[in-house]
């Protein structure tokens, strides 16, 4: 029960200081509004989710890496690594950011719909993968964070970082808007798996070394 009176707080506290909902609005409302207008109908319904995903994980990632960087900087994380576990931690700030990453969702699926004319099958599969891309961007955000809390200085490479942990799977996304292959989303699935474990447990180590906990 702790865990998810933890959870709460955490997925709470992150909602109301960031402006979630307000900054998601924005940051979907042009690309989602806009590339039906300038995109060929043909081109449209691959270069649209595409440049969404694209758009999404930069904004995303910066975002939440931001306020866990800010929970680094001001204490917040010391104070709960001196009454809870280095994985406890990192796995509450995990899924209370992917919670709030759902809320993304939520408001992309109704546009889909109406700017996109996606539904049925196709509506399903898009969900599946910004699903997928949301868990990626969650362990990207606390990775990042503890990264340039770990090394105060020289973060630059931050930047590259994100590439090669994201781009796989803007490439199979691309892929699976040209006919919809149910086997390259199992595929992501299985990229997720492998990188996911791996990210969190670079994430639990930093921190903890950080703190010498």
């Amino acid at each position: 029960m702790t865990f998810i009176q933890d959870l709460k707080y955490e997925v709470l506290t992150l909602y109301k200081t960031q402006g979630i909902l307000r900054n998601i609005f924005l940051i979907l409302l042009m690309p989602c509004t806009c590339l039906p207008l300038v995109l060929p109908k043909s081109q449209m319904y691959i270069a649209g989710p595409l440049v969404i995903a694209i758009i999404l994980t930069i904004n995303l990632s910066y975002l939440f890496a931001t306020a866990i960087k800010n929970d680094i900087e001001d204490g917040t994380i010391t104070l709960l690594l001196t009454i809870r576990k280095p994985l406890y931690v990192v796995m509450t700030k995990f899924i209370s950011i992917f919670i709030n990453g759902l809320i993304t969702l939520l408001m992309l699926i109704p546009m889909l719909y109406l700017f996109y004319d996606y539904s049925g099958i196709k509506l399903l599969v898009i969900s599946s993968l910004f699903t997928l891309f949301l868990m990626k961007i969650s362990a990207v955000s606390i990775l990042i964070a503890s990264v340039q809390s770990y090394f105060c200085t020289n973060t630059q490479f931050l930047l590259s970082l994100i590439g090669p942990i994201i781009l796989p799977n803007l490439i199979i996304f691309g892929m699976i808007l040209i006919d919809y292959n149910i086997t390259l989303l199992i595929l992501v699935v299985g990229i997720n798996m492998m990188l996911l474990p791996l990210m969190l447990i670079m994430t639990t180590y930093l921190l903890k070394n950080l703190y010498n906990f």
